[in-house]
């Protein structure tokens, strides 16, 4: 997982609960964020892949634990649908 990629994520997630960037980190997890819930990990997932021009299947997204685990799919993602 690239620091970019993790800063990039955070501020996607930042913007979409309307939370500070500065209360998100790599060990941040939906039970973190007020209303991560499941509808709005669906969402947030939609928003991620708009943003980072990648595709998720359902499974990887909700195996990703955390903020850094996230973005570390996302790299592998983006390395294999280049």
């Amino acid at each position: 997982m690239t620091d970019l990629t993790l800063d990039k994520l955070k501020a996607v997630v930042a913007d979409y609960f309307s939370t500070p960037v500065g209360r998100l980190s790599g060990a941040t997890t939906a039970d973190d964020v007020d209303g991560w819930d499941s509808v709005a990990h669906a969402m947030l997932v939609l928003e991620i892949e708009d943003e980072f021009g990648i595709t998720l299947q359902y499974e990887e997204a909700i195996e990703a634990e955390n903020l850094s685990a996230f973005a570390a799919l996302i790299d592998r993602k983006k390395s294999t649908e280049a």
